[in-house]
């Protein structure tokens, strides 16, 4: 199972391991992108008259190109959109840590994305998993061409570098933008590891109150936002951050941003709606991090059922 939120495997000792690297070949529903130093797998929308909207997707801490976004990028594709699954880290070629990664590779993915014949430029969405939720929140605030903006399990600040080799001492920032480094979060919250979940959350959150330049600035976005949570998340506390960058947002006014927060499920409450007896409700069940797994399915599919709707009424005007 991916492992996005691979920084606070500490609070859960049993999953403080690499997971597989997957590169996954794109099927027969996509092809793989290897154009202008891009790595990813792109599943264009069924052939219609008009230009399809389409969707950059980025996965966490996982790497590569692994079966959780590619379900979900095949069932977005299914939906009618175009979807870029974007890698980012860790494939080959790729940097092997999260560490100095350029917001400008994710800038040129979409304008790829947007010069793609058949996709619709006015109707461009940006969709981040845990660590890719900063990635795409960094991105958005520096590409005003975005329609809409998605993050699922989110940070609302910016952690440190991370790798699955060894302790993240001696790293620098995670990302850099104009070859600058972006402020994050630093080593202090390794004080936090194997803190209960409650006390882990107000313990990041004082964090982020002495490191206030890391706290991402949601606020700059022009597009639209939806973040989406698992409020039994117990690999960090995704709903409280997910609420925090909510009340950023409104205090200074921007009022398109929603969260949907999902009850009894976890870190993997987003993603391709399951159906039991699937080799992905298998492969999940091993893995269920938090919550339970009928709530995990019930979550997916009212998340998906979101998801959707959100992208119809802000690329579609529906």
């Amino acid at each position: 199972m991916a492992a996005c939120g691979a920084l606070l495997f500490a609070a859960s000792p049993s999953l403080a391991q690499a997971p597989p690297l997957e590169v996954l070949e794109p099927g027969e529903t996509g092809e793989r992108i290897t154009e202008g130093g891009l790595l990813g797998n792109y599943y264009p929308a069924g052939s219609n008259d008009a230009p399809a909207p389409a969707i950059l997707l980025v996965g966490g801490s996982e790497g590569g190109l692994g079966q959780d976004m590619t379900g979900l990028s095949r069932a977005l594709q299914s939906e009618g959109y175009s979807v870029l699954h974007l890698s980012w880290w860790r494939a080959e070629g790729q940097p092997k840590k999260i560490e100095a990664i350029p917001i400008e590779y994710f800038v040129g993915a979409l304008d790829w994305l947007r010069a793609r014949e058949g996709v619709a430029k006015d109707k461009i969405a940006m969709f981040g998993w845990s660590r890719g939720s900063e990635a795409a929140l960094l991105t958005a605030m520096r590409y005003p061409a975005l329609n809409a903006v998605l993050v699922s399990m989110p940070a609302n600040a910016v952690f440190p570098g991370f790798w699955w080799d060894g302790p993240p001492m001696g790293l620098g920032g995670p990302f850099t933008w104009r070859s600058k480094e972006i402020p994050n979060l630093g080593l202090n919250w390794m004080a936090m590891m194997g803190k209960p979940k409650e006390d882990y959350a107000k313990a990041l959150i004082s964090l982020q109150e002495e490191n206030p330049d890391a706290v991402i600035a949601i606020e700059s976005i022009e597009a639209p936002v939806l973040i989406l949570c698992g409020e039994e998340d117990q690999l960090w506390p995704s709903c409280p951050m997910a609420r925090r960058a909510k009340a950023r947002a409104d205090a200074a006014g921007k009022r398109d941003v929603e969260l949907l927060a999902l009850k009894d499920a976890g870190h993997w409450a987003v993603g391709a709606p399951l159906a039991p007896d699937t080799p992905a409700y298998a492969r999940l069940e091993m893995f269920n991090v938090g919550g339970s797994m009928e709530g995990t399915v019930e979550a997916r599919q009212v998340s998906f059922d979101r998801i959707v709707a959100f992208l119809e009424a802000n690329l579609n005007g529906r």
